[in-house]
């Protein structure tokens, strides 16, 4: 469930030398509601501070005394809201920024760094962070961080502002122009935004004032092919990567040859599509492949550089053998607006809906009366999936009752060994839940299967609750239910006994396209 942020910003002057621009503001972005763990140390105790019951009043005490320039009585409510509730981010939001003020830059950065740990898609705390790593004087990981606000919200203006300015101060001046247009284009009342433009463009008023000529029409794109990328040195790429493959390869392995396309202006990077070649399989007898990331940075969007770089990316593809080119993706409003429409110029099939994805926590989950509505018999036993025998996955590899999304044997590396569970029925293996572990503070639920003959009794249901109450006991917050968009049952399983505890639900698309209508292609040799 995404949290709404009030913007209320606390801007701290940072000074470039030799730069045409002399300062630099990176804008902290202030939310109203949500914690890490952290030192009592970091914040004094203040005498009389009032005991609140809930993070929410806590927090909003602290608000109010931070409204009143009060920092420190504010910062020992900030801490309290976030006794009060480990996971409460806008608390560790306002705290970091608190700590930003008073010069305790390290301490900034660790608390923002746990409040991401908590939540990695919250743009308000990377900008945040982003921010704090300026005032310690680390700009490779301030651009980082702000190009990362940008990806999780195409419309943070803070985050355009702060990479303008950076940029300016390092004489890149092309790039420095592409994000501060983009600031006036959310905020075009923007005086200081302005007053910047004028000073890069000096000489050329003209520029200050929209419509201007594309990017790409004074400096031409170039694209090229990129070969030999690894799981390991693709991390070079990585700040042109969405979604980040750096992440992708921390809980996936990788299954066949990259090729990537890279796009270039005036020698500067400015986006990259990549492709995972996949190996011939029995269900896929041809050469496939998967794209896995396209990205292109945000002042250099709707230029149809993205569109091209697909566009090459297939030719590349297709020289190679490739017959099926797919792309998986989580539905949003961005693949709505951007994705959808590319795919769709590029003559992909209409994406198809798969999965749908339900979010909650382990807190919200806990809440359901069906997790100990249904015991199972004494003839049933649980068992941990780990524990399977040799003997018992031939069985079921030959017996082929499942379909085969529910296969419990598919991505074994990445099983949550915690509560993947098998179902034993007298002595005999009759269904199973397979949870993988998706992020540090999440499981995923993706696979639940009970043979036909018991799956009216609700044994599926049992079983699904003592791998939930497996979770339950444990530390980790988050989960997702991964449902088969064909799935009927599940579905209204979904409907019946998860929707009312879920924070979020989602779908995972699949969008296709054939780029060789026959066979007999072979792969071309790298000389």
């Amino acid at each position: 469930m995404a949290l709404g942020f009030q913007t209320d910003e606390i801007e701290r002057l940072v000074t470039f030398p030799g730069s045409s621009i002399i300062s630099i503001r990176p804008g902290i972005h202030q939310p109203p509601e949500t914690s890490v763990k952290v030192s009592e140390s970091l914040v004094p105790a203040v005498i009389g501070t009032e005991k609140l019951e809930t993070a929410a009043a806590a927090f909003d005490r602290g608000r109010e005394l931070q409204k009143q320039r009060k920092l420190a009585e504010a910062a020992a409510y900030f801490q309290e809201s976030i006794s009060l509730d480990r996971n409460y981010i806008p608390a560790y939001n306002n705290l970091g920024n608190l700590l930003q003020l008073q010069g305790k830059i390290p301490e900034a950065i660790a608390l923002l760094q746990r409040a991401i740990e908590i939540n990695p898609n919250q743009a308000a705390t990377r900008c945040n962070l982003a921010s704090a790593y300026l005032l310690q004087g680390n700009i490779a990981a301030a651009k980082a961080g702000y190009e990362e606000t940008l990806r999780l919200d195409p419309n943070f203006y803070l985050a355009y502002l702060n990479l303008g300015k950076l940029h300016a101060s390092r004489q890149e001046t092309v790039i420095a122009e592409g994000y501060l247009r983009e600031v006036l284009r959310l905020k075009p009342d923007n005086t200081e935004v302005r007053t910047a433009l004028e000073s890069l463009t000096s000489g050329k008023p003209t520029l200050l004032n929209p419509p201007r000529q594309p990017e790409e029409t004074r400096y031409p794109v170039k694209y090229q092919a990129v070969y030999n990328l690894t799981a390991d040195n693709i991390s070079a790429y990585d700040a042109f990567t969405f979604p980040s493959l750096q992440k992708r390869w921390q809980t996936q392995t990788k299954r066949g040859e990259i090729v990537g396309i890279s796009a270039t202006i005036s020698h500067q990077m400015v986006g990259m599509a990549i492709a995972e070649i996949l190996p011939e399989s029995q269900n896929q007898p041809s050469l496939s492949a998967s794209i896995i990331s396209c990205y292109v940075v945000p002042h250099h969007r709707h230029q149809s550089i993205g569109t091209t770089l697909i566009g090459n990316l297939e030719k590349e593809l297709k020289k190679v053998g490739c017959q099926r080119v797919e792309i998986s993706y989580k539905s949003s409003e961005l693949t709505a607006v951007a994705l959808e429409p590319l795919l769709k110029k590029r003559g992909w099939l209409p994406p198809q809906t798969t999965f749908l994805l339900a979010q909650t926590t382990t807190k919200k989950i806990a809440e359901a009366p069906w997790l100990h509505k249904y015991p199972l018999p004494d003839s049933f036993t649980v068992f941990p999936w780990s524990e399977i025998t040799a003997q018992e996955r031939q069985a079921i590899l030959q017996q082929g009752e499942y379909p085969n999304p529910l296969n419990p044997f598919s991505d074994e590396s990445r099983i949550e060994p915690l509560n993947s569970l098998g179902l034993r029925h007298n002595g005999e293996v009759i269904g199973w839940t397979i949870a993988h572990r998706v992020a540090p503070n999440t499981i995923r639920y993706s696979s639940l299967f009970v043979r036909k003959k018991y799956q009216k009794l609700g044994r599926g249901i049992s079983l699904l609750a003592e791998s939930i109450k497996l979770q339950i006991d444990s530390e980790i917050e988050n989960c997702t239910f991964s449902v088969a968009a064909d799935n009927e049952p599940m579905l209204s399983f979904l409907n019946r006994h998860l929707r009312p505890y879920l924070t979020g639900i989602g779908s995972s698309r699949i969008a296709v396209k054939l780029l060789q209508k026959s066979l007999g292609f072979t792969k071309a040799s790298n000389s």
